[in-house]
């Protein structure tokens, strides 16, 4: 935790990004009934969630979740969809200010000045992110045989967000979305999309990544 610290007080995002990732990774960091996970996200995280890269920031949330284990894929579920609700808040406002700006002519000012920073500057996740999340909130539903329909919408819009994603090194947009349609298709058919799907996840998946029980 110390690190932890240093890193913070010192402003190195990047490296301070990839010290929480490697400390969730590891189940032996697990302490407290497996609640440090969640207390470090809660107390820690969130003061610099909006300094990193969000993609990373999804990673490091999807670790926080999983540490529930499947005993509480309610509390897990509730933690992604958390993530995913404050980006919808920030587009709903400003969606709602655009739309006001539009409906009245703007003041004319004498003296003009800035315009001021908007109340909530965190940064978006982006849809590399959205997406990331979305695969691991699907993922829980299918854990908890719940509302697969939405699954299969959801499934549908994230390929087309995937097939506009190129030129990045990161496959964990890839692999998530495979994955999650792999156990989609495990539950609901057909086999050959079972199958198609598995392939496709081990050709984007890094078997250092995998589960023992995915090996």
């Amino acid at each position: 935790m110390d690190e932890f610290s240093t890193l913070y007080t010192n402003k190195l995002w990047h490296e301070l990004t990839l010290s929480t990732l490697s400390f969730v990774r590891s189940p032996s960091n697990l302490r407290d009934g497996n609640t440090n996970f969640v207390q470090l996200y809660n107390s820690f995280v969130m003061l610099f969630d909006g300094k990193i890269n969000q993609l990373s920031l999804a990673k490091i949330a999807m670790k926080v979740a999983e540490s529930y284990g499947g005993e509480d894929l309610v509390s897990r579920q509730s933690l992604i969809e958390s993530l995913l609700e404050k980006v919808r808040d920030v587009k709903q406002r400003r969606l709602r200010s655009c739309l006001s700006q539009l409906s009245s002519p703007p003041p004319i000012h004498t003296n003009p000045t800035p315009n001021p920073t908007p109340p909530t500057q965190r940064a978006r996740l982006g849809p590399e992110a959205s997406l990331f999340l979305d695969m691991g909130l699907c993922q829980t539903l299918i854990l908890r045989s719940e509302n697969l329909s939405s699954v299969k919408t959801t499934l549908s819009e994230a390929k087309q967000i995937l097939d506009t994603l190129s030129g990045s090194n990161d496959t964990s947009c890839h692999s998530s979305y495979y994955k999650t349609a792999n156990e989609y298709h495990k539950v609901e058919g057909p086999p050959e999309l079972f199958y198609k799907n598995a392939l496709m996840y081990l050709s984007y998946t890094d078997e250092k990544t995998m589960g023992e029980e995915e090996r």
